[in-house]
């Protein structure tokens, strides 16, 4: 046992006992929230939309929507462009609502040359998660976190 002026500290075995104890349950928090971390990013990327155009109907189509998460998204907006000519058409919350977790289609009476080439056309999608962050799906599908300042300009942009 150790004595420091007249206060006992115990012996070195219940020291390190202890120590080895606090790690393990600072290990077992960092794990678990890793984990939550990984599988909400996981679920980000099941969120996603394309323009898909209507048979023999040239210039029109659908957006097509899927959110597989289990929240809804609340701010959000879809910008389809066709690069050949540089048509953008630009839907969302405003105009649509939430997007709840499922698949949906929205009519869209767009302008686009490619009306018979759905892979011509390039949408991107900017939400809000349930956590209140903002990602980005480029026309790539390439899915990124971004700075509300920056998402709002995109929303801002594709709504002119």
């Amino acid at each position: 046992m150790c004595h420091v002026q007249g206060i006992q500290w115990g012996d070195v075995s219940s020291w390190v006992s202890g120590v080895a104890t606090v790690a393990a349950i600072a290990v077992a928090l960092y794990q678990s929230r890793r984990a939550e971390r990984l599988a909400h990013q996981r679920d980000l990327t099941s969120v996603f939309a394309w323009f898909a155009s209507a048979a023999n109907d040239e210039g029109r189509g659908f957006l097509k929507m899927v959110n597989n998460t289990k929240s809804p998204i609340y701010r959000w907006r879809a910008i389809v462009e066709d690069p050949s000519d540089g048509v953008k058409v630009s839907v969302g919350d405003i105009e649509f609502g939430l997007f709840p977790p499922g698949e949906y289609s929205h009519p869209c009476n767009a302008d686009l040359a490619a009306a018979g080439n759905d892979n011509s056309t390039r949408t991107t999608l900017v939400f809000r998660t349930a956590d209140n962050t903002w990602r980005v799906r480029d026309g790539a599908g390439v899915l990124k976190r971004v700075s509300e300042a920056k998402a709002k300009r995109l929303m801002d942009d594709g709504a002119r």
